[in-house]
């Protein structure tokens, strides 16, 4: 086998499991980290995001004046969360060998 066939053929299959989680997780991060640095005010106040939405509900009280719709964006993330878990289990199942032999 030349040095593209063993790339292709042997380590990628084994590699793109890691780099697609990695990515995932990646991107999960980012979104987490904007979304808790905006809820602290840290955040750009003049742009509408899911944490300057949760600043602001948790700034004006919303809770306890009975605005419990200023906290779908909580909803939102999580569902996005899971979401992105789902298609992380999903690619998974679909390029590891081993659960692809096993699944056979």
């Amino acid at each position: 086998m030349n040095s593209w066939e063993i790339i292709f053929y042997e380590i990628s299959p084994h590699i793109i499991q890691w780099i697609s989680a990695s990515f995932i997780n990646t991107f999960l991060w980012a979104i987490l980290m904007e979304t808790s640095l905006d809820i602290l005010g840290l955040g750009p106040m003049g742009s509408m995001t899911l944490g300057m939405l949760l600043y602001w509900s948790i700034f004006s009280a919303a809770m306890f004046k009975g605005l419990w719709w200023w906290f779908t964006p909580v909803c939102f993330l999580m569902l996005l969360f899971f979401a992105l878990f789902l298609m992380h289990y999903g690619m998974e199942e679909i390029i590891n060998p081993g659960l692809r032999a096993r699944g056979a």
